[in-house]
Parts: C-alpha cells; structure tokens; sequence
C-alpha cells in the first residue's frame, strides 16, 4: 500500500486511487479478506479512531453535522433545476455522496453520484446496500412500524432521517357546502373579439403570426413588381434615347422601337443621349 500523493494522482498506477474497492481489487495483491485492502470501515471503527486522536466523539459534534448541512446545502442549491419537468421524470430519487475529512476534521464534499453503485464489495458493502433499498421504499410508501413487542433486527439501527423540512403548503379553505362562499374577482385579460366561436390563447397567437406571414408576402410582391415596373421604364428611355440619336430627330413612334432590347448598366444611364 502506497502514501496518498497528490503530485502523483496522475502517474501511471492506477491502485494510486483513494479508497476504492472497484479499482483495488484488481490489484495482483488484493486481499478480500484484509479490511485495508478492501479499504472499507464500519462506522463504529472509523468513529473510535477519531475518538483515539482528537480525545472527543469529533463524529457526533463536527463531522457528521457537516455532512448533513453539505447535503442539505447542496440539494437546495439544485432544487429549481430538479424541479423542472425537464429533469424530474421520477417521484423520488436516491442520490450517493462521497465525502473526504482532513486531518483537522474539515468535511469536504468530493461528488454527489445520482446513480449511486449499489452492488455490494464487502462486508461493509454488504450491510448496507439491501438495507438500504428496503429502507428507502419504506420511507416513502410504508408508515413506520406503531408494534412495540416487534423485536429490534441490524437493519432497525440502519434508516433515513429526516435533515430539512420545506414550506408547507397551506390548507385550502372551506368550500361553500362548508358555510362559506368561494368566489373568483377578476377582470378578462384578453382583446374584446367579435361576436363568434370563443378561440383560446394559443389559437390567438396562431392567428396572429399567419396574418403577419401574409402581410409579409404581400409587402415582398408589392416590392418585386414595383422594381420591375422601375426596370421596364428604364428600358423604355434607353430605347428612346438611341432611336432619337440613330434618326436625328425624326419620329420615334416606330413599332420596332418597343421590341429593341437594351442591356446598359444603370451607372452609365445618365450619359446615353447626351453627347
């Protein structure tokens, strides 16, 4: 087993990594049977080390209340994303944290997983996984157990807690069956329409936009024929112009006149007929 050097995160040995039985037991030396190598504790273990070194329960007075308000703190941080109808396509959701703690006892938060790995790898593993996707599926359909001769088992020490309670919605009041009167005060917010089938919102809109397109195309002919007309004046003058310099001056009236083609740009329109 190897010293945690961050300089060498990224070296080429990848059993380097932090306590992850997924990667470690690949390792030619993993022992399945040898908790350091499976680099899993249980929480009573981890919890009378820290009382060892720091002389106090440090777990229950500094870092599992960090660990909830990090939990709290981040899920409220996402709310209105998870709330959108974009993300939440399910009623519940298990969500897997993963936390380190310095040696000052500072929780720090690595990653939040939303498809937390729940296979088992151990001991430890193996304890907790079942247990908890009975529990969770407990918490959300079953009301807690009310039998007091029910004997206690592992898995009554192994449940969820709450940590945060939102607003709650307020009661409706009482219906009018009830005593009082429930009215609605407003004013129409939509265009007075005349007379005819009742059309909503979007049909509104709908009909908006169409007219908008047709006015568009409209405006688009309107402008195509207005440059035509333009063009076929110009021709006209053109031919005008050279009839009048090829006869000197007599008359123009001639009916080849109105099917001689002229092609003269326009920035050189000005200086026909004038020498």
């Amino acid at each position: 087993m190897l010293d945690y050097n961050p300089g060498a995160c990224w070296s080429n040995s990848s059993f380097k990594h932090l306590t992850h039985t997924v990667i470690m037991k690949n390792h030619p030396n993993f022992n399945p049977d040898d908790e350091d190598w499976r680099c899993q504790w249980t929480q009573e273990r981890y919890r009378t080390l820290l009382l060892e070194k720091a002389g106090y329960d440090v777990w229950k007075d500094k870092i599992r209340p960090a660990m909830q308000q990090i939990v709290v703190a981040s899920l409220l941080s996402v709310a209105e994303v998870l709330t959108k109808s974009d993300n939440h396509s399910c009623c519940f959701q298990l969500f897997g944290y993963d936390f380190m703690v310095d040696e000052n006892y500072n929780v720090w938060l690595l990653e939040v997983n939303d498809i937390p790995m729940l296979q088992a790898s151990g001991p430890v593993t193996s304890r907790l996984c079942d247990t908890c996707l009975r529990q969770a599926f407990r918490t959300i359909f079953d009301a807690p157990s009310s039998n007091p001769e029910r004997s206690k088992t592992d898995e009554d020490n192994l449940h969820f807690e709450p940590l945060y309670r939102g607003p709650e919605i307020p009661k409706l009041p009482k219906t009018a069956s009830q005593g009082l009167d429930f009215s609605v005060d407003g004013r129409k917010l939509l265009p007075k329409c005349s007379p005819g089938p009742v059309r909503h919102a979007p049909s509104l809109r709908l009909s908006a936009r169409r007219d908008q397109e047709l006015q568009d195309l409209v405006d688009k002919r309107r402008l195509r024929e207005g440059k035509e007309q333009q063009e076929k004046e110009r021709q006209l003058r053109l031919r005008r112009s050279l009839a009048k310099k090829l006869l000197g001056g007599k008359s123009i009236s001639s009916p080849c006149l109105e099917q001689l083609q002229v092609q003269v740009p326009r920035e050189v329109e000005g200086s026909v007929g004038t020498t």
